[in-house]
């Protein structure tokens, strides 16, 4: 089975998972080991798209909000409610992601995964000032973290600067 995962991934870019057949979009002569890390990091925020547009409403947002930050829930249902939150719409995503960020700590592959979802928030997402800035700085600190304490700081800025760029750039093309 892993051998026919792996060339239907290299060979067609596409890959069936519980039944649903996805197709790869990017750029076709990345490594294969480059192309899993990056389904890796996706598949937590497409089954939080996929789940937002099936039940997702300002209703769920109390049940969701609840225990985030706490040892009450395990960091990967944090992440989740997290994604979901943020996919849903809800006001005072900054401080929900700032919370989950405490709670991911712990885990390399999880705070990739709210890394990757930060960028995405902080370029496509409407959100006022003051939330946007603290997103930005959120990825920096959460990159920076990553990268270790070297070439944290030097990458904490051009995190947030690069971040701005982007959704200035996507601001003019509307």
């Amino acid at each position: 089975m892993k051998v026919q995962w792996q060339v239907s991934l290299v060979k067609d870019k596409t890959v069936e998972i519980n039944g649903v057949l996805y197709k790869l979009n990017w750029n076709t002569h990345e490594p294969m080991g480059e192309m899993a890390r990056r389904i890796s990091l996706v598949m937590p925020i497409a089954a939080s798209f996929m789940a937002t547009s099936a039940i997702g409403s300002e209703k769920l947002r109390l049940q969701l909000a609840e225990g985030l930050g706490t040892d009450e829930l395990s960091p990967s249902e944090q992440l989740m409610r997290a994604l979901l939150l943020a996919d849903i719409g809800v006001p005072g995503i900054a401080r929900i992601f700032e919370d989950t960020s405490k709670a991911v700590a712990v885990s390399p592959y999880l705070r990739k995964v709210l890394l990757r979802k930060l960028y995405d928030v902080a370029i496509r997402f409407r959100l006022n000032k003051n939330d946007v800035e603290a997103v930005r700085g959120l990825a920096g600190n959460l990159l920076a973290s990553i990268a270790g304490a070297e070439k944290g700081s030097r990458k904490r800025e051009s995190v947030i600067e690069n971040l701005r760029r982007q959704r200035l750039l996507l601001d003019l093309d509307k």
